[in-house]
């Protein structure tokens, strides 16, 4: 039988029977439950008057804000983790609390963009400058008025408060207007309660933002995409907007968009760009001094030529490809950024580097085999006039028989400039006008017994065609339009200091017109195929002839049919070109630039 409901127990796991002891505990649990609804009501309200209080601040609303902390470090999307520390009191007048950031991988290097919040008593130079000493970026926030007893103080405790900012490590002035002096760069934060307390409030963070936003200053976001693959996925003018946008977006792509800049630089040097050169260079001569840094480490020229371009500046690659006009615009550009003394001796290192001692022997030594070759296919042209026919007028096909010793030879020949134009260049020039100046020799010494003493002669026009005019597939682009402008009047324009011509038309016969018309010597962005197979480009006239093709030739150009006719404009433009080269280094250098024969 249980307890009667009127009799006390004591026990604690037992109920108190009596409507008394039932009255004595209800009554403090409803006092309790009714204090804790009431409390909960006044958080929600308080709560959310902070929150909208916090927002409106951000628009210099003159609304009151609870803030407890006086140092938080901040970005534009950053994930703080606050501190339970007690605050670290640092000399007079500045609060200083602590607060544990935590950032993706993407963005610890990142540090102008981050922002640290210092509650001051004043903005006292003397205060501003102990401030400073701690460097980085940051926002100093302090009471509108010095005098706590003025109007600034309301009833309710909120203040008028102000901000100025550190910008790494140098306080931010502006010019007065119309003098000569300085002003503080301040802006006005509006009311605010701020307390010292030791746990950190978020809304740091919100009236941080609002000061910066206030003074216009843009803070970088953190960008979850990792650094390696984002900049590939632009196209280059995306990927400069992209760095434009913020600080960091600018630090994570700075590599990639100066890559690009030197990648295109190097194409309008290879393509004899002139005229888009000197605009990359006006608009930021720094990128004379860029350095080649990518994955791909060799690039082929306009002649197709392998070089090796790795931690090498468009000055370098300018002076491999012998455009003297355009090294001059890099020397300039050089001499710009560093300075008249210093740029010089930069300009020189940099030319000794692409021609060091020792490159001509080099270069030498790995054409050998095709100077050879050149011997071995004259003298097989010579022995095989049987083996070589001619379509005749008007088109003058030459057709080598073959598995003839002719055709193995020129076969031979043909591989031998391949291997040479597949070899990485590092140093020296990139296209040996040694070759050509041979070849033309070669053509002028043994016109009468090796090549019938006729330009029209099957067996000179195969030399003509494909021996000269298949070494002249490999012209450097500056090359190839001295040839479209005539490599005489060229060197001329060179010795003035006049510009040189670059276009890359030149003047063909058609033979179903039987007249000369003028055509790209690079149709499509490629080497014309009939080019070292049905015509080669005679260095002579004012807009390069196409000779040895068959076609009536200029009145006397083929005259002589040899060295005096074809040849002279080309030594004359090599000796320019080593003036050119002399010049950037500003003293007379003995060594041989350009080989003369």
């Amino acid at each position: 039988m249980g307890p009667r409901p009127h009799d006390p127990i004591d026990s604690e796991n037992k109920p108190k029977s009596s409507w008394g002891w039932r009255a004595l505990n209800i009554i403090p649990q409803g006092f309790i439950w009714l204090f804790r609804k009431l409390w909960s009501v006044v958080s929600r309200l308080f709560f959310r008057s902070s929150s909208q209080e916090t927002q409106q601040s951000a628009h210099e609303s003159k609304s009151e804000l609870s803030l407890s902390v006086s140092e938080t470090t901040v970005t534009a999307d950053h994930i703080a983790t606050n501190s339970s520390r007690s605050p670290q009191l640092m000399p007079p007048a500045i609060t200083h609390n602590k607060a544990i950031v935590r950032l993706s991988a993407e963005t610890k290097t990142e540090s102008k963009g981050a922002y640290v919040l210092y509650l001051l008593d004043n903005n006292s130079p003397a205060l501003l400058e102990q401030v400073k000493q701690r460097g980085g970026n940051a926002v100093l926030l302090y009471p509108g008025s010095i005098n706590p007893s003025s109007s600034s103080s309301s009833s309710s405790g909120s203040r008028e408060y102000k901000a100025c900012f550190i910008q790494n490590g140098k306080v931010q002035y502006l010019p007065s207007p119309g003098t000569q002096s300085q002003q503080l760069r301040e802006i006005s934060i509006g009311k605010q309660i701020i307390s010292r307390s030791k746990i950190p409030h978020p809304n740091a963070t919100n009236l941080t933002n609002a000061a910066l936003a206030r003074a216009g200053i843009v803070i970088a976001p953190i960008l979850t995409v990792p650094k390696e693959v984002l900049p590939p996925s632009m196209d280059t003018q995306s990927l400069v907007s992209y760095a434009r946008s913020s600080f960091l977006a600018h630090q994570l792509t700075q590599d990639q968009v100066n890559q690009r800049a030197v990648e295109i630089l190097f194409m309008h040097i290879s393509e004899g760009e002139i005229s888009q050169v000197k605009k990359m260079l006006d608009k930021n001569p720094e990128l004379a001094l860029l350095q080649w840094n990518s994955k791909t480490t060799s690039i082929h020229n306009k002649g197709g030529q392998r070089i090796y371009v790795q931690g090498k500046t468009g000055y370098e690659f300018a002076v491999g490809e012998e455009d003297t006009e355009i090294a001059a615009l890099f020397k300039a550009a050089i001499i710009k950024v560093k300075g008249e003394v210093e740029g010089q001796e930069k300009a020189n290192e940099l030319f000794y580097k692409q021609r060091p001692p020792g490159w001509e022997e080099e270069e030498a030594k790995r054409y050998a085999p095709t100077f050879v070759q050149a011997h071995k296919l004259a003298e097989a042209i010579r022995d095989g006039a049987a083996d070589i026919t001619s379509s005749g007028e008007p088109d003058y096909i030459v057709t080598v028989e073959e598995k003839s010793t002719t055709a193995s030879e020129l076969a031979a020949y043909r591989k031998s400039l391949n291997d040479r134009r597949n070899e990485v260049v590092t140093t020296g020039r990139h296209y040996n006008l040694n070759l050509p100046q041979e070849l033309l020799q070669l053509y002028n010494d043994h016109y009468e017994d090796y090549f019938g003493g006729r330009w029209n002669d099957p067996r000179a026009m195969l030399f003509w065609q494909q021996s000269i005019g298949g070494e002249q597939q490999g012209m450097t682009a500056n090359m190839a339009q001295a040839y479209c402008d005539g490599l005489f009047n060229t060197a001329q324009k060179l010795q003035e200091e006049k510009p040189q011509g670059r276009s890359l038309k030149f003047e063909k016969y058609d033979s179903t017109s039987r007249r000369w018309g003028v055509m790209d010597l690079y149709p499509g962005g490629r080497v014309d195929s009939d080019l070292g197979f049905k015509f080669a480009i005679a260095p002579v006239g004012g807009s390069g002839w196409c000779l040895g093709c068959g076609h009536e030739s200029p009145p006397g150009a083929v005259a002589a049919g040899g060295w005096a006719a074809w040849a002279w404009p080309l030594p004359s433009l090599c000796q320019s070109k080593k003036a050119g080269l002399q010049k950037l280094t500003q003293h007379h250098d003995h060594r041989s630039f350009c080989s003369v024969m």
